[in-house]
């Protein structure tokens, strides 16, 4: 049901605190609960959201319990002229200073790739 969901994605998002790469591995978990209306409604958990949470178990099971904290003074993009950027429908490009790069989605890749965020993100 959506409130054990719900239960579990605030765990995570919790983790995901002291270990942002983690937040990767929960969006899908969040955009399944995006769509449901009543807190007593069950969901479907499909076979990405089910490759996530194993994901999760694994890395939670082999976690030795340190992490490298960022440093607390961050740099903005104008000091290092870094800038990415992506579409779902065109694909995805970055400029480093004058140089610039992109690519093109492939053709070949069906909409639900295309259209996934967390693919887009990694892609870059």
């Amino acid at each position: 049901m959506l409130r054990q969901l719900q239960s579990l994605a605030g765990s995570l998002a919790f983790i995901t605190k002291a270990l942002p790469a983690g937040r990767a591995f929960s969006c899908r978990l969040h955009g399944l609960m995006s769509g449901v209306s009543k807190p007593h409604h069950f969901v479907r958990i499909t076979r990405e959201i089910h490759s996530d949470l194993q994901m999760w178990l694994t890395f939670l099971h082999e976690f030795n319990g340190t992490t490298k904290f960022p440093e607390l003074e961050w740099e903005s993009d104008s000091d290092f002229q870094f800038y990415s950027d992506s579409s779902g429908a065109m694909g995805c490009g970055v400029v480093f200073g004058t140089s610039w790069s992109y690519l093109c989605w492939s053709l070949e890749w069906n909409m639900y790739i295309k259209k996934d965020i967390i693919f887009q993100t990694l892609s870059l």
